[in-house]
Order: C-alpha cells, then sequence, then structure tokens
C-alpha cells in the first residue's frame, strides 16, 4: 500500500512510495563500470543481428557494447560506450517494438 505523506527527501508524492515491509531482504555489492568489446555482433542501421552473409536475423536487436556497431574492430574508451549504449538500446527498441 501507498504512503500517505510526501518523501521530503526525495522530494517524491506519496503515490509513487511503497514500502519495503516484508522480509526477506537481501543485498547486492555494485561496483559501476564501464566496459566495451573489441568487436562484438554486427548490426544494421536497425539494430539488427546481421549472419556472417550479411542477413538479418529476424527479431535478434543488439545495442551498446554487444554490437559495437560504429566500433567494429576498433576499441573505444569507457565514455564513448555510454553514448553508444544509450542511443543504440533506443534504436534498437524502437525497431523491435514495430517488428511483427
Amino acid at each position: 500500500m501507498p504512503s500517505t505523506q510526501k518523501d521530503t527527501l526525495l522530494n517524491k508524492e506519496p503515490e509513487f512510495l511503497v514500502p519495503v515491509d516484508k522480509a526477506p531482504y537481501y543485498a547486492v555489492r555494485v561496483i559501476p563500470s564501464t566496459m566495451g568489446t573489441i568487436g562484438g555482433l554486427q548490426t544494421n542501421n536497425k539494430f539488427q543481428v546481421l549472419r556472417a552473409d550479411g542477413s538479418v536475423i529476424k527479431g535478434l536487436y543488439a545495442g551498446g557494447e554487444t554490437a559495437n556497431r560504429p566500433f567494429y574492430r576498433r576499441v573505444y574508451t569507457s565514455g564513448t560506450g555510454l553514448g553508444l549504449a544509450y542511443t543504440s538500446g533506443r534504436i534498437a527498441g524502437e525497431n523491435a517494438a514495430k517488428e511483427k
């Protein structure tokens, strides 16, 4: 059940607050990092994965470091990998949603 009070620390309205009051609880250590591939799957401009012969594998999309299309056969540094991840993920998602 949502909270009835506004969260003043994060400035969240009550309808967006849900209590976490039932065990079990779990914790994980997360260490943020970025990385890249030297290679990756070959994709087209829609980020559809391509076979070795260049034909599209229907329903299979790749983005981010798994696609590495603009940087194919090259390595890239961490900052540029984020732009590729955001852009390719959005493009792949939009095209996958249109696919029947």
